[in-house]
């Protein structure tokens, strides 16, 4: 195919004979002027004419007829080119508007038969009162009834495939014909269980009342929404949750700080109550001793004694029972504050067991009970905090005595691979099997249970599980009512499990206590009267498994303050009269605490006191 320029060919009269939609004649290309003679000898065309045609009073084409040779073009056949334009030019018109409608129409059927959202077109009925009341399908798209779950609509009205239809649906569409403006709504349809989504339109005629319909189901959407709306409303509360967690862990330092605090107030007044007593008691004891013959001092009044002895007793039994307490919940406040800090001993721990066993074997021996302590020897020394490693053989110990009235009680230590084990058992009560998962809660306590006394702060076993895992080790509890409860301790052996810098060597400090001599007063008290004396108060068998105040404690090294109660008497085991010989620097925030301690120290000691670490730091230097 070529291409042509009609200017390298026609003249500009052609061109304007062209556009004015007139016949043009040129009867010999060679020689007429308007003509290019030697563009049109390329073509071989001597003579031509056109014809054109108009389509609605416009130029739209032409018909050109063309000779090699020059030809004398008669009225005649220009006219039958013309006759032959008038009819071919409509006919093709027609052919052409007809396969463009062809075309629109199976591109409009394309469009309606992929839409994937429901279409239809509806024709709206109405009452005599001119309400819209109905509507009837005209056409419906493929997807209509994907959409709706409507089958077979075309040609049926809505109420027929939905009787419970609500009005309000007409009413949109109603409107839609009055405004002849697009509607669009949104809504819950019961009958199809489905959101919807409707943009409605208005069609053709007003009078024909017919309005299109794109109908689309939502309920992806909806869900989608709801999910985001659930999600917001579960990260509120997330958040709300977070708050609350933040205002009770701050509730809890508060908490554990005044704890702290407190218990370390506690503890001086206590201190400052306790040794007094001791002090007064060892002195009363020493006044009531017999003489040589056997006979008391007719200067003395045994009465007033006995009687002040017996008062400062049960002030003293209550006093180490409110220290136990103290001490109790001071521990708790510092495991809660992450202060604890244990330092790990190499221990012959089966020796140290077995005497901190028998340290209860008199109030067990008095309750008409027999102690049995199986702690063979052990091959290596095992690494504890010795002062926690009694607070949790005691713990059980008396646990097991306050609710056991007949059999025996056992502490065995057995060594396991890799671990050793202790454990405590007694043929007491028992415990029920729906309450031995809540056993070792803070401030539990068994209800109904019988024991030797009902008093108890419920925290004695929570302390002992905080203390085992300080040790890296595990607490389990094994019991049937009416025949016995036996608690086993499990703790690794070696140092692997434990922090390096909290390791240390053996220490050498006393065995027991004064948790140790709180406990067991505190159990002998719960024997009947005649199973405990008052007068069997022996200070010096007392000194030898109390803990006594020792020159490494008051340096610091060893954190067992609470563990610690000063001597009975500044003349027991000392110097008596005689020159001090080594010097002292006491630091306590107490008036009472220092002055105390420096008259209990002065008489074997150069005691210094002062105030807090500052000023002794300036009494060092």
């Amino acid at each position: 195919m070529q291409t042509f320029n009609l200017e390298d060919y026609l003249s500009e009269d052609f061109l304007h004979a062209m556009r004015a939609g007139a016949v043009f004649v040129m009867r010999d290309t060679a020689q007429d002027e308007r003509a290019e003679a030697q563009s049109y000898a390329r073509l071989k065309v001597g003579s031509f004419v056109t014809v054109p045609f108009l389509g609605n009073g416009r130029y739209t084409g032409h018909i050109a007829v063309t000779t090699e040779q020059p030809h004398d073009w008669q009225p005649q056949e220009i006219q039958l080119l013309q006759e032959i334009s008038s009819r071919i030019f409509p006919r093709i018109e027609r052919a052409r508007a007809e396969e463009a409608l062809r075309e629109s129409e199976a591109k409009y059927r394309s469009l309606f038969e992929s839409i994937h959202d429901g279409f239809a077109l509806l024709e709206v009925l109405y009452d005599d009162d001119n309400q819209p009341i109905d509507c009837r399908f005209l056409q419906v798209s493929p997807s209509f009834e994907t959409q709706t779950g409507l089958p077979e609509a075309q040609g049926k009205t809505l109420r027929q495939l939905i009787p419970s239809i609500e009005s309000g649906w007409f009413e949109h569409y109603h409107q839609a014909l009055v405004t002849n403006a697009l509607v669009h709504f949104e809504g819950w349809q019961d009958h199809l269980n489905i959101w919807f989504e409707v943009n409605v339109s208005p069609y053709g005629n007003p009078q024909d009342r017919q309005v299109t319909i794109v109908f689309r189901n939502i309920n992806d959407r909806k869900q989608a929404e709801a999910n985001q709306i659930q999600l917001i409303r579960e990260q509120a509360a997330r958040d709300r949750e977070h708050q609350r967690a933040e205002s009770l862990a701050e509730l809890d330092r508060a908490k554990t700080l005044f704890f702290s605090n407190v218990s370390h107030e506690f503890r001086t007044p206590l201190t400052l109550i306790l040794n007094p007593l001791e002090e007064a008691l060892v002195r009363l004891n020493s006044e009531n001793a017999p003489d040589l013959d056997g006979e008391e001092s007719a200067a003395r009044s045994p009465d007033l004694p006995r009687y002040l002895q017996e008062s400062l007793q049960v002030a003293r039994r209550n006093s180490l029972r409110l220290l136990k307490l103290v001490n109790t919940l001071l521990d708790f406040s510092r495991i809660e504050a992450d202060r604890l800090q244990a330092t790990y001993e190499p221990t012959d721990l089966a020796s140290y067991t077995a005497e901190l066993a028998s340290v209860f074997r008199s109030a067990i021996e008095n309750a008409g009970l027999q102690l049995i302590v199986n702690c063979p020897p052990l091959p290596e020394p095992i690494y504890v905090d010795r002062g926690m490693w009694e607070k949790i053989v005691i713990n059980l110990l008396s646990n097991a005595f306050k609710f056991t009235f007949s059999g025996t009680i056992t502490v065995a230590l057995d060594r396991k691979t890799d671990a050793v084990q202790l454990k405590v058992s007694d043929t007491g009560t028992g415990i029920p099997t729906s309450e031995l998962p809540r056993l070792f809660d803070r401030f539990y306590q068994v209800k109904g249970a019988r024991g030797r006394s009902y008093e108890g702060s419920g925290i004695g076993l929570s302390l002992v599980q905080e203390l085992v895992k300080l040790h890296g080790g595990s607490i389990a509890v094994t019991s049937t009512v009416g025949e016995g409860t036996s608690f086993t301790v499990t703790i690794p052996t070696g140092t692997a499990h434990l922090a390096g810098d909290r390791i240390a060597v053996a220490s050498g400090k006393p065995s027991a206590t004064v948790t140790t001599d709180a406990f067991v007063e505190e159990a002998m008290r719960w024997l009947p009267e005649e199973g405990w004396h008052d007068t069997d108060f022996d200070t010096d068998a007392r000194m030898n498994y109390r803990g006594v105040l020792h020159e490494s404690d008051l340096d610091g090294t060893r954190n067992q303050e609470e563990n610690q109660i000063l001597p009975l008497s500044p003349s027991q085991g000392g110097h008596g009269g005689t020159a001090p010989t080594a010097r002292i620097l006491l630091a306590d925030d107490n008036a009472d605490m220092r002055d105390y301690l420096r008259r209990l120290l002065g008489s074997r000691y150069d005691v210094t006191a002062v105030a807090d670490g500052a000023a002794a730091l300036v009494a060092i230097r």
